[in-house]
């Protein structure tokens, strides 16, 4: 290939890698994932708690609520009585409701995992994984 009017084989080679739609940066790729859009849920399965009663789910939480459960080890529904996203300690307080009617009461805290709900295998297992706004993204799982 032969150069004409001073032009530099580096400056043709940015040239062919633009066309091509490569880039020259040399930037590393950032290990960060991209930031959350403001319209996304804060929860895996947003405020969808039905999607609960197969004993594993993520959702949000802000205030009084029934999340049924289906009767996953042995528990009919948790009730959601208290949301406290304040942070460095997002909380919920909560009853258990067993499919034979008795209720308990329970109280958890972010980074905790409270098991032993109900009286049956399998265990239900909650964990407040954190304050999103006015919410707390809590999981729900079975072991």
């Amino acid at each position: 290939m032969t150069l004409r009017h001073g032009a530099s084989a580096s400056a043709l080679l940015l040239a062919a890698l633009a066309a091509a739609g490569c880039t020259t940066s040399t930037d590393a790729p950032s290990s960060r994932p991209a930031a959350a859009s403001s319209a996304e849920s804060p929860a895996a399965d947003g405020t969808n708690y039905s999607s609960c009663t197969d004993g594993d789910c993520e959702v949000a939480v802000s205030g009084p609520t029934d999340i049924p459960l289906g009767g996953q080890g042995d528990v009919a529904t948790l009730s959601v009585t208290e949301v406290e996203p304040a942070e460095p300690n997002p909380s919920i307080a909560y009853d258990v409701i067993d499919t034979d009617g008795t209720i308990g009461h329970g109280y958890v805290i972010s980074g905790e995992t409270y098991g032993v709900i109900g009286g049956l295998a399998p265990t239900v297992n909650l964990e407040v994984l954190r304050a999103v706004g006015q919410s707390v993204v809590l999981s729900i799982t079975m072991s």
